[in-house]
């Protein structure tokens, strides 16, 4: 095999050049995201955003904090109601707010894969469920509350985590494959979760194959979610601002 030209090799270098000036572009980006993420989580504390909702940055900042105690629920964290936990702590009155993370028709195989995609931010930290007994003696559930609140990328990275046992995974994809119409235009997250659901050695096989292609989502989706959240806060900045220096608190 003849070696390369030396025009071959100049392009080989441009190409490797243009490669790292990205990867650098990017990994800067991401901390940009990240000093953003940190400023103003507080004042991102009551919305329901789908940047908040929908993705894992905002919630995974949020367990950093030791002032903000999450707070996963459905429809009970948004209702005008006595004691609403988002209203009642909204100015510390113990040292702490609540970080409410739902919206109505949140099962609990939703909040499942929120609390999955937040990954090892949650461990050793204090967090809060609000269960609806409805969820307890439905066996069967409108699909709209499922497909509502659904997140493929919460999905993806309950189906390729390293947290999680395979049999804790098989048990959920199973779960998960009972509404069709959330996964249909997400090939991989389809074809992982019926790997999962599978169980046999076949399955485990091809599982293993196209672990990689699940990792590389899983990085694609990550940076996404850090951008979306930036953007956001900078088309709230103006709003956001003073709420922030308003019920910000140093313990």
């Amino acid at each position: 095999m003849s070696s390369p030209s030396p025009q071959q090799r100049l392009h080989l270098s441009a190409s490797g050049i243009a490669i790292a000036t990205a990867l650098v572009a990017i990994f800067a980006g991401i901390v940009w995201c990240h000093s953003l993420e940190a400023r103003y989580i507080h004042a991102l504390a009551p919305e329901f955003t789908d940047e908040k909702l929908q993705g894992a940055a905002l919630q995974q900042e949020a367990f950093v904090q030791p002032d903000l105690l999450v707070m996963y629920g459905s429809s009970e964290l948004v209702k005008e109601m006595p004691n609403n936990a988002t209203q009642f702590f909204a100015d510390y009155p113990t040292g702490f707010r609540v970080f409410p993370v739902g919206k109505p028709g949140t099962t609990s195989l939703a909040v499942l894969q929120k609390v999955a995609a937040v990954g090892k931010e949650i461990c050793n930290r204090k967090v809060a469920y609000s269960i609806s007994p409805g969820w307890f003696f439905m066996e069967v559930f409108e699909p709209k509350w499922y497909e509502g609140n659904f997140s493929a990328m919460q999905a993806l990275e309950l189906a390729f985590s390293t947290d999680l046992s395979w049999n804790l995974r098989r048990d959920v994809a199973r779960r998960m494959l009972e509404y069709p119409k959330t996964i249909e235009d997400h090939w991989l997250l389809e074809f992982s979760l019926q790997r999962l659901a599978g169980d046999t050695r076949l399955d485990h096989a091809l599982f293993t194959l196209i672990r990689p292609f699940g990792y590389l989502s899983q990085l694609v989706g990550r940076t996404q979610d850090h951008f979306e959240a930036a953007l956001h806060i900078l088309d709230e900045d103006e709003k956001l601002n003073p709420s922030a220096k308003r019920v910000r608190r140093v313990l």
